[in-house]
C-alpha cells in the first residue's frame, strides 16, 4: 500500500521543478503525471476496499450494541 501524502508530496515535488528547470520541464511534468495517476489509483483502490469491507458488515453494523430488539422496533 502507498502513502497517498507521499504521492502528493513528490507530484508537488516534480511540478516545483519543472518550474526551476523549464528546459527539462516537459519531463519532470512527465513525472509529476505518473505520480498523479498512481496516487488516483491508490484513492480508488481504497475506497473499494472500504466499500467491500461495509458490504459485508452484516447485520450487527446495523444494531446497536447491547439491543435485545430488531433494529426495526426501537423507535
Amino acid at each position: 500500500m502507498i502513502d497517498l501524502t507521499d504521492c502528493r508530496g513528490m507530484e508537488r515535488l516534480f511540478r516545483e521543478r519543472a518550474k526551476a528547470d523549464p528546459e527539462h520541464g516537459s519531463k519532470w511534468l512527465g513525472q509529476a503525471e505518473r505520480w498523479q495517476e498512481l496516487a488516483r489509483h491508490e484513492s480508488a483502490w481504497r475506497f473499494q476496499r472500504r466499500d467491500k469491507i461495509q458490504m459485508h458488515a452484516g447485520p450487527m453494523a446495523v444494531q446497536p450494541r447491547g439491543s435485545d430488539k430488531p433494529w426495526r422496533q426501537m423507535a
